[in-house]
């Protein structure tokens, strides 16, 4: 087994969180490396960034910094909002 320096610990704890969510979610995975590298992990960080962007236009959307519409087939279409200068003047911090 290679040995793993300190900061490869957080990234290789992160990619076993990730394999291990996979495969609770498709109890019959099954794949090389390059197929678990390019379908299951891949997928789950898109499904990741996805979940990540929504909150984060949800946040603007409270700010006013974006506005959501809801087309006619339910497609939410965003869009510049009233306030869109507001986090970068005011310097807004999210991590709260």
């Amino acid at each position: 087994m290679p040995c793993l320096c300190e900061k490869d610990t957080d990234k290789v704890y992160q990619l076993s969180v990730s394999i291990e969510r996979y495969l609770r979610e498709n109890s019959q995975g099954a794949d090389t490396l390059k197929g678990i590298v390019h379908w299951w992990l891949m997928q789950q960080r898109l499904y990741d960034a996805e979940r990540d962007v929504k909150a984060a236009l949800e946040y603007l959307c409270l700010q006013q910094v974006i506005e959501k519409r809801i087309l006619a087939d339910g497609t939410e279409l965003y869009l510049k909002g009233s306030n869109v200068t507001q986090l970068s003047t005011h310097g807004v911090d999210i991590r709260r």
